[in-house]
């Protein structure tokens, strides 16, 4: 016979907790009623800062009457951009700043505040003057909002001509002399001094102290290779601005000496016009083509845009202009070229 087992004495030991998912007690949940009780509660909020700023372009970390504003409406707008359609809180939010959820970065719309609080209202920004009287932060930002003032989106054209930043006044804006800010300059900004550079003289291949406008273009392209060639020797993702740059001159980051690059763009307006270089110059187009083999193949091909010229711009000389001497001072091919294969 087998003992029987009995129960211990003493209190009974606590029942198992179910592994049965579908036994558990469900969590609770907030009604319906304490959600809008909620939502009511930051409307409110949202209503007496946008009373006292005129907008609800808030950061993170904004707090209204101790309230978490920024984070709330943050929230909200992410609510809002996963629905389907406008809901009856957007549009609650809506009547209070039409953008409150612009579809552009709230970034964006920060800086446009700052810069609109800083024109007083109901005073216009006169782009022309270089944004007198505002602080050097907004101004860059402004010139920036003018040179690409036609690729914004149009109710951002909108909201800047409500500050007296209209097409025409932008482009007014670029078409005066740059005035230095003294805080970093925005890429757009540089830019489109950039694109207005290669509009006259057809590349990037400046001098690191030549200006344009105004605007240190110069050393600002010099900055943009340093960054370029720092962002490659640690990840192989593009540089941001490389697209930018390259869509305006290909060669504006050529992957040998700079210097090379300067002296061929000195080089080539001089044989378009038909003028006869200086012997540095034509003594540096020498040495070029009896290396051609060791130059790299865009250079190569560099060289032959010079080679292909038209006759009476390029290698020829004009009736009006004698040709190049060749190196021992007999007359003949303008460039002493002719034996390597890319003179004329």
């Amino acid at each position: 016979m087998f003992p029987v087992r009995r129960p211990p004495c003493g209190p009974a030991a606590p029942a198992r907790r179910s592994r049965n998912p579908a036994r558990a007690r469900p969590l609770s949940t907030p009604s319906r009623k304490s959600l809008a009780q909620a939502f009511a509660a930051g409307l409110e909020h949202a209503r007496a800062y946008a009373a006292v700023h005129g907008h609800l372009a808030t950061s993170k970390s904004t707090r209204q009457d101790g309230f978490p504003l920024g984070q709330w409406l943050m929230s909200q707008r992410n609510r809002a951009r996963r629905a389907e359609k406008e809901t009856d809180r957007s549009r609650a939010l809506s009547a209070v700043d039409t953008w409150w959820n612009p579809p552009w970065p709230m970034a964006w719309q920060r800086a446009y505040h700052h810069a609109r609080k800083q024109c007083g209202g109901n005073q216009a920004l006169v782009p022309g003057d270089g944004f007198a009287g505002v602080g050097a932060s907004a101004a860059s930002w402004l010139y920036a909002q003018c040179a690409l003032f036609e690729e914004l989106h149009p109710r951002q054209q909108d909201l800047l001509r409500e500050i007296g930043i209209t097409a025409e006044a932008a482009q007014a804006r670029q078409a005066t002399r740059y005035r230095p800010t003294g805080v970093r300059i925005d890429f757009a900004v540089g830019l489109a001094h950039a694109r207005d550079y290669v509009g006259v003289h057809g590349h990037l291949a400046l001098p690191h102290p030549v200006p344009h406008n105004g605007f240190p273009l110069g050393r600002w392209l010099a900055s943009k290779r340093g960054e370029a060639g720092a962002h490659a020797r640690r990840t192989p993702a593009p540089w941001p601005g490389m697209q930018a740059l390259a869509a305006l001159d290909p060669w504006w980051l050529p992957p040998w000496a700079f210097a090379w690059q300067r002296d061929f763009h000195r080089l080539r307006p001089l044989l378009t016009a038909g003028l006869e270089p200086p012997p540095k110059l034509r003594s540096w187009f020498t040495k070029q083509l009896a290396q051609r083999h060791a130059l790299s193949p865009g250079q190569q091909r560099l060289l032959q845009d010079l080679k292909d010229l038209p006759a009476d711009h390029g290698c020829r000389g004009s009736a009006s202009r004698p040709p190049f001497p060749r190196s021992g001072g007999g007359s003949g091919s303008r460039l002493s070229a002719a034996p390597h294969g890319l003179g004329c």
